[in-house]
């Protein structure tokens, strides 16, 4: 990743803005604090400055249905956990812009690091899951006593 305080080259700017318009259709609908968030935080990673001309057209035109989520990981290089951990909490902060995190999120964010070769423990802290609870009882409890 070649990083200078976890930021991207600029050259990955573009792969990094997939990945993150992908978590932001990730629910399966694109809301405006999604799309700007996704602005927030490649400006950061420009230390402030105005996004590329052909950044801002690569948002505008992302289509989710065409994202090739394994091409744009294999385009980063990230090798070290620390350079994973930085792009996958970033895709994290995407996911929870809306306010709400659903399991699709959750899938996403495991899909995507998958692709970049992460362990589960470098993103379970960053996903949900649906924990089963079964016990002994197969029926539904005794109704209450009546006085």
């Amino acid at each position: 990743m070649s990083t200078n305080q976890g930021k991207f080259q600029v050259s990955q700017l573009q792969w990094v803005a997939d990945i993150l318009m992908g978590a932001a259709y990730a629910d399966g609908t694109l809301e405006g604090s999604e799309s700007e968030s996704v602005r927030r935080v490649l400006r950061e990673l420009l230390d402030g400055a105005e996004l590329p001309a052909d950044l801002v057209d690569r948002i505008e035109h992302f289509d989710p249905q065409n994202q090739d989520l394994q091409a744009a990981c294999d385009q980063l290089k990230l090798e070290s956990e620390d350079d994973r951990r930085v792009l996958l909490n970033l895709v994290a902060s995407i996911t929870e812009s809306d306010e709400s995190h659903d399991l699709d999120e959750s899938a996403y964010i495991r899909r995507v690091g998958a692709c970049l070769g992460a362990t589960p423990e470098e993103y379970k802290h960053l996903t949900v899951e649906i924990i089963s609870i079964s016990g002994a009882r197969k029926q539904p409890p005794p109704l209450p006593w009546k006085k």
